[in-house]
């Protein structure tokens, strides 16, 4: 836990964030430095945001199906772009932060969700998300073995491993919920997540 907390202190998220697997802090907020990722982004999907309930988009990345769920927000007429990429984006650092309880466990990268806005908004909490995952292939292993989990990037920042997890898997799909921390998203500025596994 206090590892985690000094993980989320170093990206400037906010203790309260990193206490969001046990405190909170309704004031807390993910925020990023505007500056560009440099990430590939591939947009898929426009998503106009609601003021009186959830808004969901289905996006493929690679053989990955992924469902993001966005919360309403407080302003009218917001909109996200959404896409996704299999595995990492181009141009991010790798997931290289070892499980705390074994130092041999490296995050295997699934696919990524990334998400833009032509003008700054917050979200109250970060996106809900499910993944439907590739059916393997006859005789191949279904991982069973492994724990799922989302890291997540902003611009000018390192990865945040994990900022949701594990995730709850069932019927070839594994669910995350949301982390009840308001988002700040600046304007034109690329911010990914994704799904990535640890052995257990």
């Amino acid at each position: 836990m206090l590892k985690r907390a000094l993980l989320f202190a170093t990206l400037g998220l906010g203790a309260a964030i990193a206490g969001g697997c046990g405190g909170s802090d309704p004031t807390a907020t993910i925020t990023a430095a505007p500056t560009p990722t440099g990430t590939f982004f591939l947009p898929q999907s426009t998503v106009n945001l609601s003021t009186t309930g959830s808004t969901s988009t289905t996006i493929l990345a690679g053989s990955t199906t992924a469902t993001v769920v966005f919360p309403a927000i407080s302003l009218l007429n917001q909109t996200l772009t959404v896409g996704g990429v299999p595995g990492l984006p181009s141009g991010t650092t790798p997931l290289l932060r070892p499980r705390a309880e074994s130092n041999a466990a490296i995050p295997t990268a699934v696919a990524a969700v990334q998400i833009s806005s032509p003008t700054d908004l917050t979200l109250p909490t970060t996106p809900r998300f499910a993944f439907v995952l590739p059916t393997p292939a006859p005789g191949a292993s279904a991982q069973p073995n492994v724990q799922y989990f989302i890291g997540y990037l902003a611009p000018d920042a390192s990865w945040v491993e994990p900022l949701l997890g594990p995730g709850t898997l069932a019927a070839g799909t594994v669910s995350f919920p949301v982390l009840p921390q308001a988002m700040s998203i600046q304007a034109n500025q690329t911010y990914d997540f994704a799904l990535y596994t640890l052995p257990l």
